[in-house]
């Protein structure tokens, strides 16, 4: 008996120390790569959450959103922007079906992130690249990729 509880232990301690694991994202990738995916798509399910809020409390709770998982000159660049979209949609308003066909992607790059917003209005689904830094915030947006 104590034999198999030594393999038992050796098994669990080799499996611990490999850089695979899955993750809340669902990926078995690098613990990295996982928690990168794992952090923007509850940056973007926070974020959904926030706009399908209806009235003054959604703004409040976006900006709350942005200010938690976006780098500091992301915000104030995109604050002198003035767009007639949402630059993290790419689009002027969500459903609840974006949240729910969310897809979010780790590029060649390693630090740049494809995300894909489900379009119930055209039946497809829209991609953003998102690049993220050293400390896991959204670093940069890239626009549309289709």
């Amino acid at each position: 008996m104590k034999l198999r509880y030594s393999i038992c232990c050796a098994v669990l301690l080799a499996a611990a120390s490999l850089p695979f694991r899955a993750g809340a994202c669902g990926c078995t990738a690098l613990a990295a790569e996982c928690d990168g995916a794992s952090r923007i798509r509850s940056f973007y399910t926070e974020y959904i959450e926030a706009c399908l809020c209806k009235g003054a409390d959604s703004s409040s709770r976006r900006q709350a959103v942005i200010e938690r998982y976006v780098a500091a000159p992301l915000v104030e660049r995109m604050r002198g922007s003035e767009l007639d979209y949402d630059p993290f949609l790419q689009a002027q308003d969500c459903d609840r079906s974006m949240l729910e066909n969310l897809t979010v992607e780790l590029c060649a790059d390693r630090d740049t992130y494809r995300v894909g917003l489900w379009d119930g209005y055209n039946g497809r689904y829209r991609y953003i690249m998102l690049a993220v830094d050293a400390d896991g915030s959204i670093s940069d947006i890239s626009g549309k990729c289709e």
